[in-house]
């Protein structure tokens, strides 16, 4: 999809134009996307608002933005934008020359652990939200209240259905409704929350005393799922560190370095195992399965074969994150090519830095 970007005269209404260096955000509070984009937009320090994509504006914004997806955010300038990465990177300054996404060497790390979080992370939210019922019932709640705030008393039993129904049917594209996809998700949750727990305990982000986009993907998935859903947040108060700092107002401090490729930090190093097997796994295969115009791609994670929805949208972002790859000077990409197959992430991505 990418960043699809649309300014459309008179589209705002009067109260939307008052304020006019507000940045709004269209989406709901428990979503994963809404509220990654919420966290990078309040580390680069830019006033923002967070409205939900109720059905009475559903249909305005889906034609000004060109998606159903959310979040959409709507610009002090009247632009209407899609897709939180390439957000980011447009809005995702952080001053004196630090970005949320960086350039160059210190950027290599930024852009594939926050792919992973983007790509993979998302199922087990999905599994400790809509596999439970009392998070599937607390969240579809809410949700449905934002989706429909003004539904009758007697309706919103139907809106609740609705919104589980949609949450059932996202567990089984990503292959989570099953014991085995459940017990997986799970063990990924756990070493990916271990990781940063003993990784906070010596930096303040997760790749260092900065924060980067992979900080606010981490704090998005937090903050709408794991220390909201009563289900997963009775696990993720066994990592005091991560609970903490995900409840912690956003801060951005005035200097700190980063970990790189050359040297990765020990979350780092946990999310690039994790990297190649499954995560690695589906985009091959997600891209074989669209290219021979089938939906289903099989699968097998941790030794049982399960099958998952093709993504479109996975694919792009493959082709993107390979482009800024091929974009970097010809010294980095000899720096980095070695490395990538070393983590076996040059298969995974299928990516040939030769070819620019």
């Amino acid at each position: 999809m990418g960043l699809l970007s649309k300014r459309t005269k008179g589209s705002l209404t009067d109260d939307e134009a008052k304020g006019e260096e507000m940045y709004r955000i269209y989406g709901f509070e428990l979503s994963y996307f809404t509220r990654k984009l919420e966290v990078a937009l309040t580390m680069s320090g830019r006033p923002l608002e967070r409205r939900p994509k109720s059905i009475l504006m559903k249909r305005s914004l889906e034609h000004h933005s060109g998606t159903h997806q959310v979040p959409v955010m709507v610009t002090p300038d009247g632009r209407y934008l899609s897709d939180t990465t390439p957000i980011i990177e447009e809005f995702g300054d952080l001053g004196g020359g630090r970005h949320l996404f960086p350039e160059g060497e210190d950027g290599v790390l930024v852009r594939v652990i926050e792919e992973w979080l983007d790509e993979w992370f998302p199922r087990t939210v999905i599994h400790y939200r809509w596999n439970f019922e009392e998070s599937a019932r607390w969240a579809s709640g809410r949700i449905a209240r934002e989706v429909m705030p003004h539904v009758f008393r007697p309706m919103r039993p139907f809106a609740r259905r609705s919104v589980a129904q949609w949450g059932h049917r996202a567990a089984r594209a990503l292959a989570v409704d099953s014991p085995a996809g459940h017990a997986g998700a799970e063990r990924v949750t756990r070493r990916v929350l271990g990781a940063l727990e003993t990784q906070l305990k010596h930096t303040s982000f997760a790749l260092g005393d900065r924060p980067t986009a992979v900080d606010a993907v981490l704090l998005g998935a937090m903050r709408a799922h794991l220390a909201a859903d009563p289900v997963p947040r009775r696990v993720i108060e066994e990592y005091p560190e991560v609970f903490a700092w995900a409840q912690a107002p956003v801060h951005v401090p005035d200097s700190g370095e980063l970990c790189t490729f050359r040297a990765p930090n020990h979350f780092a190093r946990t999310i690039l195992n994790e990297w190649p097997t499954e995560c690695g796994q589906f985009l091959a295969k997600n891209r074989a399965a669209l290219m021979a115009s089938t939906r289903v791609v099989p699968m097998c994670l941790e030794g049982t074969e399960l099958t998952m929805l093709a993504r479109p949208y996975t694919e792009w972002s493959r082709q993107h994150l390979v482009r800024w790859f091929n974009a970097q000077d010809s010294d980095l990409r000899a720096s980095i090519g070695p490395w990538l197959e070393d983590t076996g992430l040059s298969d995974a991505l299928t990516i040939d830095l030769d070819a620019v």
